[in-house]
């Protein structure tokens, strides 16, 4: 069975917003330091420190965004983020239901009752798109084989 990896439609959109925070950041850096050599330190480093919490954190952000991705595997569903992977098998999975109303994802309900939105498929507007559709069915498929192999 071959692996199906899932990202967000709008991956490359958050991976050039992540670059722009960045260069952001360089920019306001030298600017802070580079061109007000005469400014007093201390309102130079509050400044530093102000820019750069405004612009890294949302590029942290960004970053996540464009770089998770969801892959379908035989065993389970692997979520994968920067720094982060984590492992869900099939038979921990009792039900794959999607949510929203404009905006679509995928719930799962696990084993312990907890639930757990997954980072991707997404869909978005009045009705869901056909890679979505396929990606819900597939998980869906591949969780009911999973469960009918080891009840046998």
């Amino acid at each position: 069975m071959e692996d199906i990896e899932c990202r967000r439609p709008d991956h490359q959109l958050w991976l050039g917003m992540g670059v722009l925070l960045s260069l952001l950041t360089v920019l306001g850096q030298l600017a802070v330091w580079g061109f007000y050599p005469d400014w007093p330190p201390l309102r130079a480093v509050i400044l530093s420190v102000f820019f750069a919490a405004c612009t890294i954190y949302p590029a942290l952000i960004s970053f996540d965004l464009a770089l998770t991705r969801t892959v379908l595997e035989a065993g389970g569903l692997r979520i994968q983020r920067p720094l982060r992977r984590r492992f869900h098998p099939w038979t921990d999975i009792v039900a794959i239901t999607v949510v929203g109303a404009e905006h679509y994802e995928v719930q799962l309900e696990l084993t312990d009752s907890s639930l757990l939105r997954l980072p991707a498929p997404l869909a978005s507007g009045a009705s869901m798109d056909p890679q979505f559709r396929h990606s819900v069915s597939e998980m869906r498929r591949r969780r009911q084989a999973a469960t009918t192999d080891t009840r046998r």
